[in-house]
């Protein structure tokens, strides 16, 4: 494999071409929810700038004499922990098992060398899970077990030694985090290496619709991890703007998501999930985020009751279940038959199935309370769909007024209601101002002005 570049960097000067190490949470979640948009979007830009990429994994190594044998084995391991995070059959082990693997990673680090994995997928490729592509251009895995077990739970001292002892030995001279992972690094070690710290947004110190377990440090580990870095990215102005309010004295580069690889003529063939379940039908409002609290679910089933018998229209929802979806299913509970059988709930569909029945939608809801970037309503108006959604400054940043049926106030369900219902009846209208849109917002969120504005950041 390709070795960094080993050597010291100054600050204030541009980062030198060397080996990456991302370290993020979102390989977990298949890259559905926003950090794993980060992730990826780095994966896939970062070797086109020239950079080694690796991906610090925590699936547990298994030991062989035969050293191809071991590639191989540990390769399966982490393609089963991407895939499935830290449920799969792979992650669970014995106590001893995992105490085992905590010394033999600790020996690692102090007496031996990283576990470097290539990136190169045994499997063949109609059974490789889309999660795994998703991270194909990586170079590799740096894989450490002990991350995963231990290292949230120390101190930010020993954990920072414990990252940077794992770049050094994977001879990685940049670290980048896509949440916030304070790293506190003392002077000499801190000279070796180039911190970049990625901020998709402030959800945590925005609003209550969000878990106490992840509002809980969330303020004090943001402020650690942008103090403590040498560069601060962010996914839009309007989180830059909410970051710098929490930290007035920092600044913040902003680089957009790319958001732009739609092959229409790919996806409008492949609508299998339309044609097998005939509850969805032709005329449908679709939503797509995970199904949590934030995203205003249980607000948008009532709205949605109270005009069902309206319009033709039925509800589907795509997602991962989330932080207070016990709320959603009472939501449903409460409805009429009438309502109820017009709502559909697929739960986690492919990225083929949800592209798919994205441009096959007649409408798109989007009421969250707050978002990072509003990636739902980027992909809506990338495929042509008009959109009800919250008037949220992330989502004004790039989206022009026509498109959107603004919902004003998010806590009201009546005028969810009101805006659902505008829409219906102007959909011709809005279609219209739509496709006139997508060629914009597809530039805006193109994979070249991601790669732009993030090599400029990292130079800056």
């Amino acid at each position: 494999m390709a070795k960094g570049v080993v050597g010291l960097k100054k600050k204030n000067t541009p980062i030198i071409k060397n080996s990456v190490l991302i370290i993020s949470p979102g390989l977990e979640d298949g890259g559905l929810r926003g950090i794993g948009r980060v992730m990826i979007a780095l994966v896939n830009s970062l070797p086109e700038l020239g950079y080694n990429t690796f991906v610090l994994t925590g699936a547990p190594v298994t030991f062989r004499n035969d050293n191809q044998l071991c590639e191989i084995t540990n390769r399966r391991m982490v393609d089963h922990y991407l895939e499935e995070g830290i449920k799969s059959s792979a992650f669970r082990l014995g106590k001893f098992r995992v105490f085992l693997g905590i010394t033999i990673d600790v020996l690692r680090l102090l007496f031996g060398t990283s576990t470097k994995i290539s990136s190169k997928h045994q499997l063949p490729a109609q059974h490789t899970p889309l999660t795994l592509r998703e991270y194909e251009k990586a170079q590799g895995y740096i894989n450490f077990y002990l991350l995963y077990k231990i290292a949230s739970r120390l101190p930010t001292r020993l954990r920072s030694l414990l990252i940077a002892l794992i770049a050094w030995k994977g001879d990685c001279r940049t670290i980048i985090t896509t949440t916030p992972f304070p790293l506190k690094f003392p002077v000499f070690i801190k000279k070796r290496f180039h911190i970049v710290q990625f901020v998709h947004d402030l959800m945590p110190l925005n609003i209550l619709e969000t878990p106490s377990d992840a509002t809980r440090g969330f303020a004090q580990d943001i402020i650690t991890s942008v103090h403590n870095c040498d560069k601060v990215i962010t996914s839009s102005h309007n989180a830059r703007r909410k970051l710098v309010a929490a930290v007035p004295d920092i600044d913040a580069s902003v680089v957009y998501l790319p958001c732009s690889s739609l092959d229409q003529k790919k996806y409008l063939h492949k609508n299998h999930i339309i044609t097998t379940n005939k509850s969805i039908g032709k005329d449908y409002i679709l939503f797509m985020s995970t199904l949590e609290k934030r995203k205003n679910v249980a607000r948008l089933i009532d709205a949605f009751s109270a005009i069902h018998t309206l319009s033709p229209y039925k509800l589907v929802l795509i997602g991962n279940k989330g932080y207070g979806y016990e709320e959603i299913e009472q939501s449903i509970k409460r409805l009429p038959s009438s309502a109820r059988e017009k709502i559909i709930i697929l739960g986690y569909v492919t990225e083929s199935e949800k592209w798919s029945l994205l441009l096959n939608a007649s409408l798109v809801v989007h009421p969250a309370i707050d978002e990072g970037l509003g990636i739902p309503v980027i992909e809506a108006l990338l495929a042509g769909v008009p959109v009800v959604a919250t008037r949220l400054d992330s989502v004004e940043e790039f989206s022009p007024e026509e498109c959107i049926a603004y919902i004003e106030d998010p806590y009201d369900t009546s005028e969810i209601a009101d805006k659902l219902l505008f829409a219906i009846n102007n959909i011709s209208s809005l279609k219209r101002a739509t496709l006139n849109a997508s060629p914009y917002v597809k530039e805006f969120f193109s994979d070249n002005n991601f790669r732009r504005r993030l090599k400029y950041a990292l130079q800056e």
